[in-house]
């Protein structure tokens, strides 16, 4: 009970931190962001207090997360809970939402499609499949199960990619550094949920990512959703993607939630046994 009681305990304080961090950000462009070209103010102060406590949030989860994982080297999948069907769900259904709007914008406005458009449509599609698959209990591993778990993942790598080639945002622009930190964070993130399917789950990186990943995805998005007419200025930008990665936040949240609730370990591989060598006469 005591291990259960601490992994929830690094859950909440991984959810406290995101929403102190988020909320110091949000301050810090109210009273510093420079509107017109979407970065803070020469000379504030509030902006690198700011950065500060959001890395020093992650490094502490980081931490904290390297240690749990010691307990727990090999955990098997949470178990599948309301939480995690209702996060599924709605991350579903924002993909979903996502590519029928692009598909309307390019098939009835008559829009250009652009490559990275394009592939995410196409990823969208087994990602979608995929999260719907993890409402289920007692999921087979089937090798199409396996082969979709990697668009999630490659969803948000495309995405990360648009972001980076943005030109219409400059360089330094925070939101924009934040919004490629937050599309990295979940990408690793995602990752062990494939290794999850694969059943070759590591530790250090599901408690140190799922630690880390809600911090960076909500201290970007929230409060580009709150504050849409200073931070959503880029051609990237999208009010629909920031609800995505929020979305996305929440699912891993609810993942680590449920697998705190009763962790399980993946049984220990089997040694091969050495050939046997015989003695040349």
């Amino acid at each position: 009970m005591n291990k259960n009681n601490s992994l929830k305990g690094f859950v909440l304080l991984t959810l406290a931190g995101a929403l102190i961090s988020a909320g110091a950000r949000i301050c810090a462009v109210l009273l510093c962001l420079d509107t017109d070209y979407g970065v803070y103010k020469r000379g504030s102060v509030l902006p690198t207090v700011t950065h500060i406590l959001t890395f020093a949030i992650c490094a502490a989860l980081a931490v904290y997360g390297f240690i749990k994982a010691k307990n727990y080297p090999r955990p098997a999948a949470p178990n599948v809970g309301s939480p995690t069907v209702f996060t599924s769900c709605v991350l579903s259904f924002l993909l979903a939402a996502q590519t029928l709007l692009s598909l309307y914008n390019i098939l009835i406005a008559g829009a250009s499609p652009d490559r990275f458009t394009v592939l995410k449509i196409v990823f969208s599609i087994p990602s979608v499949i995929f999260f719907l698959s993890l409402i289920k209990t007692n999921v087979k591993q089937t090798p199409a199960l396996v082969f979709m778990s990697f668009f999630p993942t490659a969803w948000f790598a495309v995405e990360l990619i648009e972001v980076y080639f943005d030109r219409s945002l400059l360089i330094t622009s925070p939101a924009k550094t934040f919004h490629e930190l937050a599309l990295l964070s979940a990408m690793l993130y995602l990752l062990c949920e494939s290794r999850f399917v694969l059943s070759r789950s590591d530790g250090r990186l599901f408690f140190v990512t799922s630690g880390i990943a809600p911090v960076v995805i909500l201290t970007s998005a929230l409060p580009s959703m709150i504050l849409p007419d200073r931070l959503l200025i880029g051609s990237s930008d999208s009010f629909l993607i920031c609800a995505i990665e929020c979305a996305a936040a929440l699912f891993i949240l609810t993942r680590a939630w449920s697998f705190a609730k009763e962790p399980t370990l993946l049984p220990e591989p089997a040694e091969t046994p050495a050939p046997e060598t015989t003695a040349e006469n």
